[in-house]
């Protein structure tokens, strides 16, 4: 696939990692660090990356940086601060710590979304993954409100908007979003992906 000069890719790091103890988008898997895999898969489809993050570490590899305009808001301070610094239509968010996902699902997303629409989300059983989704420009008034309403559920955000959702069949869903947030769950995943 051809990257889309009317997506700019963002890779969400900006998370505190409190259970994993570290950073987790500098983790290696293989020699690569996690964030480096983001970036990676992000490029194959839209015009531009972006790291969202306050942690100057991620400097080096190659992306611009956002930092949150007001810290400690969780993913939804990042998406903000993202959608008011960039200028393409639509952002392809995704967090860092989903090195299982594969560009299947990112296809899925891409090719689904329409300009009626403010989100396109992956959902599973129900269940959506805010984290790994397109969000237009005009979703930005639907995360301030929240922000004001200090409300930062994403699930509830996505509630108010106008979201179509992708539903995954459990053998891509389980693989894709395995969950990495503590050590023992890292090396569940690090033995999958050697």
């Amino acid at each position: 696939m051809n990257p889309n000069t009317e997506i700019t890719g963002i890779v969400l790091a900006g998370g505190k990692s409190s259970r994993m103890g570290r950073d987790k988008g500098l983790i290696e898997v293989n020699g690569t660090p996690l964030v480096s895999r983001a970036i990676y898969l992000l490029q194959r489809y839209c015009g531009s990356v972006i790291i969202s993050s306050g942690n100057s570490a991620y400097d080096r590899f190659g992306a611009p940086r956002i930092v949150d305009e007001i810290p400690n808001m969780g993913p939804v301070g990042g998406m903000i601060s993202c959608i008011k610094k960039t200028e393409t239509p639509w952002l392809l968010f995704l967090g860092c710590d989903m090195p299982l996902l594969d560009g299947e699902v990112l296809d899925l997303l891409v090719a689904a979304h329409r300009e009626e629409k403010d989100a396109v989300v992956i959902r599973h059983n129900g269940e959506a993954e805010p984290l790994c989704g397109l969000y237009s420009r005009k979703a930005l008034p639907h995360f301030e409100a929240a922000l004001r309403g200090e409300n930062y559920r994403l699930k509830d955000i996505l509630n108010k908007l106008k979201t179509q959702f992708i539903d995954l069949p459990t053998p891509i869903f389980v693989r894709s979003f395995r969950s990495m947030n503590t050590p023992d769950e890292f090396r569940v995943i690090e033995t999958l992906i050697s």
